[in-house]
C-alpha cells in the first residue's frame, strides 16, 4: 500500500524528473569539458539514452592504450574495442558519468588530457 501511495501521489515521477535533470547536467558538463580540453583528440558523441558518452579517437590511435593511460591517473574509461568482436575502423573511449561527482569532472578531464598526449 505504501508503494501504491508513493506512485499515486507522484513522488516517483518527481524523483525521475529530478534525476533526469541531474544526469543531463553531468552529461553536458562532461561533454563541454572533453570538447574544451580534448577536442583535438576526441570526437565526443553524446547519447540521448544511457549515462555515458563516447569519445572517438583518430584512426590509428589505440583505445586500449588510452584507457590504460587514463587508469594511471585514476580515471576509469573503457575502450570501445572491448565491445566488438571485429576490429573497428577507429578506437574510442566510453565515459560513464552516473557515479561521477560534478566537481571532479573539470580536473579529471584536465588530467586525462595530460596523459593522452602520450598517444
Amino acid at each position: 500500500m505504501a508503494l501504491c501511495d508513493f506512485l499515486h501521489e507522484g513522488h516517483y515521477a518527481r524523483h525521475l524528473r529530478h534525476m533526469r535533470h541531474h544526469y543531463q547536467k553531468l552529461r553536458d558538463l562532461l561533454q563541454r569539458e572533453l570538447q574544451a580540453h580534448l577536442g583535438g583528440l576526441l570526437e565526443v558523441q553524446a547519447s540521448e539514452v544511457g549515462m555515458h558518452l563516447v569519445g572517438w579517437l583518430p584512426p590509428g590511435k589505440d583505445d586500449r592504450r588510452a584507457a590504460s593511460l587514463a587508469a594511471q591517473v585514476g580515471i576509469q574509461v573503457l575502450p570501445i574495442s572491448a565491445y566488438s568482436l571485429e576490429p573497428l575502423p577507429r578506437g574510442g573511449l566510453v565515459f560513464g558519468y552516473a557515479g561521477t561527482n560534478e566537481e571532479a569532472i573539470p580536473g579529471g578531464v584536465k588530467n586525462l588530457a595530460a596523459v593522452l598526449e602520450q598517444l
